[in-house]
């Protein structure tokens, strides 16, 4: 027999066995992946947990309410950033019960949002599987379960981080009301209005978004529930939303009022410093460059600019800009062709009559997610994406689900294994950079220089609670050795509230409060710890003309100096002017 007869004997034999034991094959594969992705959200939880400004924050309320009793739990929950507005407590309710039942320290507290990503990962894979095949929809968990994005922002705690598990749940409840077959259809009825009142207290944007994507379905699909279930519905949303208005009725709706302004400062209202077709273009750029981010892990990306003078517009690409405009163009590039193949899939659906669930939610989810984008285009942060993650992945699977339509040969589904896994690949890859980078930030210094662009990771990385812990544990010991009746910290506004936390709540050190570094006045006449971000270059200016340096301990990426005030500098009376106490 000729070798090519052999061996297109050998590959029939193979597609004979595979296909007597596809289900073997792909249950093995979708436990591996669940599995992969419960490991990446694990790995050195504790360890490598990202617990700053805001997690130190809600640690803080969270501890008090645990330890002085449950009515110390506010009402309203974090604080939306540079805002006087307060999104609903859910969030501190699920870490209240946490911590309640297994203690109240930074990496419990981080186990809802933990838990919730662990569970996304099925519930994903079921919410796709509605419309695309068994094995598309695998394929599309392996890049939502490896992306970079899923994997970093289900690792730590913080009130947006939630939001693709709560927004999956609201998208999946609403599929099942129309199934025509379920009689118990009005059940996720409620689960859908449920899941709205959750997300809607988890950011700014979902407040907007998962209300409007709730009314918006059930308007123009107009399930088969009666009238009295929506009031049930109506009802187990205003119970969990019940704390924001018992709070809002009690103090004269002073958070309706500054969501008010919020709303105008974030939407830019009345600024006549971008035009509409500025903040689509931005809203488009940002959207791109996300979406190449949690579909392939690829953060090298930038934004064209423009300038608006004088009814001319100008496009403006700077040095970064210009270093990545070739991933940039693929990012614009893909995104618009992945949004062409949902306007023609729904287009294609229309005019055959179909009504599907599934595409016509999709559409609905990203079309309001971006129109939601357009107004805050210029003021947008990674978390934001965090509410269009899924149909982000949802309009890949669209590509290529009308890819093999048009070729449906062995060839082009083996060209599509390859594609997903090769973008598995690059986001398991970028996963595993990510790790290496955590694990050598306690002794190495500039271990973030070697980790490739950053645009998902929030400000005050590089830093982990593993350092914090001993940078704690470090002043705790010199302090006793030494009889110092307080501990007086000065950090970066980072992580200085962290590690007072850490003092104050888990090591019970003598600390009352801690300064942050904008507000730290140098001639402070008390022994100070002052930690700063661990570099080669010596302390200088005034810290150093009124402070003698007794010794200097690096951290990693943090360097801890023992400051004590020199004679000359000393003062009558000790001011406390900027010392933070929460």
């Amino acid at each position: 027999m000729h070798y090519k007869d052999r061996i297109k004997n050998k590959i029939k034999r193979g597609k004979d066995f595979f296909q007597k034991n596809e289900q073997v094959f792909f249950s093995a594969l979708f436990i591996l992946i669940l599995i992969l992705g419960i490991f990446l959200r694990t790995f050195h939880h504790n360890d490598w947990l990202h617990f700053q400004l805001d997690q130190s924050r809600d640690a803080t309320i969270i501890s008090n309410a645990v330890r002085g009793g449950i009515d110390k739990l506010p009402l309203l929950g974090p604080q939306a950033s540079g805002s006087d507005l307060k999104l609903g407590p859910i969030f501190y309710y699920f870490q209240y019960v946490t911590a309640k039942v297994f203690g109240d320290r930074p990496n419990v507290m981080a186990w809802p949002d933990l838990f919730f990503a662990i569970l996304s990962l099925p519930l994903f894979y079921f919410f796709v599987k509605n419309y695309f095949s068994k094995w598309i929809s695998l394929g599309l968990l392996s890049i939502f379960t490896t992306s970079i994005f899923t994997v970093f922002y289900g690792r730590f705690a913080w009130n947006p981080n939630s939001i693709p598990f709560f927004m999956l749940l609201l998208a999946f409840g609403l599929l099942k009301t129309v199934e025509e077959k379920n009689k118990y259809n009005f059940l996720w009825l409620y689960l859908a209005f449920f899941a709205t009142a959750v997300v809607g207290q988890l950011h700014f944007v979902t407040f907007f978004l998962a209300p409007i994507i709730l009314g918006l379905f059930l308007i123009l699909s107009r399930p088969k529930i009666k009238a009295k279930h929506y009031l049930v519905g109506l009802l187990i949303f205003c119970f969990v939303y019940s704390s924001v208005i018992y709070s809002e009725t009690k103090n004269n709706w002073q958070n309706s009022k500054a969501f008010v302004g919020t709303f105008a400062q974030r939407t830019e209202l009345g600024d006549s410093g971008h035009s509409l077709f500025e903040k689509t273009f931005r809203a488009f750029q940002e959207s791109s460059n996300f979406n190449l981010a949690i579909i392939a892990s690829n953060q090298n990306t930038d934004t064209v600019s423009t300038k608006n003078k004088k009814g001319g517009l100008k496009f403006v690409c700077d040095d970064t800009c210009d270093k990545y405009f070739l991933q940039m163009v693929l990012a614009w590039l893909v995104f618009a062709i992945i949004l062409t193949a949902l306007l023609y899939k729904v287009i294609i659906e229309f005019r055959k009559g179909d009504k599907n669930s599934f595409l016509f939610l999709n559409f609905i989810w990203l079309g309001i997610f971006f129109i939601l984008l357009i107004p805050i285009s210029y003021k947008l942060s990674p978390r934001f994406y965090l509410a269009g993650v899924v149909p982000f992945v949802v309009l890949f699977g669209i590509l290529v689900q009308l890819f093999l339509a048009k070729f449906s040969s062995g060839k082009a589904k083996a060209l599509i294994f390859l594609v997903f896994f090769v973008l598995f690949l690059f986001n398991l890859n970028a996963t595993i950079k990510f790790f290496q980078v955590e694990g050598r930030l306690k002794f190495d210094e500039k271990a973030m220089n070697s980790y490739q662009r950053e645009i998902i990771i929030p400000g005050g990385s590089g830093v982990t609670l593993e350092q914090l812990d001993e940078i704690a544990k470090e002043l705790k010991f010199d302090a006793e050795k030494n009889n110092e009746e307080k501990i007086y910290i000065v950090a970066d506004n980072y992580y200085a509230r962290s590690i007072f936390y850490i003092l104050k709540y888990q090591l019970d050190a003598p600390v009352d409060c801690y300064f942050k570094m904008s507000s730290y006045e140098t001639d402070f006449n008390k022994v100070i710890y002052y930690i700063r971000r661990g570099n080669s270059k010596p302390l200088k200016g005034r810290v150093v003309e009124n402070n003698d340096v007794e010794f200097e301990i690096r951290k990693g990426t943090l360097t801890i100096y023992k400051l004590k005030p020199k004679e000359s500098s000393l003062k009558k009376e000790t001011s406390f002017k900027g010392c933070n106490i929460f």
